[in-house]
């Protein structure tokens, strides 16, 4: 707890994909799977696995929690010889900056509100 208290304090060591992970409640691993898929703009769920270095059960569970935060959105594609697969497109940086800022006035109201009852 200690550790995740200084890296607050420490906002210029912060990395985006901490920042992200701190305001989400998510993990580092589900914020850099973010950021590939934002990177490539659509990926499947092997392609996400190999970015993260990660077996496909882990990157499944990653973009599972990604697509509950509505960082993600899964898009079915039907395939020629039938059958389907899974496409996974990032939420625009731009929203889930906005977000990001929500959560932190949320978290600031909140600190604010504890301290001054102390």
């Amino acid at each position: 707890m200690i550790d995740k208290i200084n890296a607050w304090l420490i906002l210029e060591k912060l990395e985006k994909h901490e920042m992200l992970a701190h305001l989400y409640g998510i993990t580092e691993t589900d914020a850099l799977a973010y950021f590939h898929i934002l990177g490539e703009n659509t990926l499947n769920l092997q392609e996400i696995a190999e970015k993260l270095n990660k077996d496909r059960t882990t990157a499944q569970k990653t973009v599972k929690k990604l697509v509950e935060h509505n960082l993600v959105h899964r898009r079915k594609i039907n395939l020629a010889k039938g059958g389907i697969k899974f496409n996974y497109e990032a939420m625009p940086f731009y929203l889930v900056k906005d977000k990001m800022l929500e959560k932190l006035d949320m978290w600031h109201s909140t600190a604010q509100n504890k301290i001054n009852t102390l």
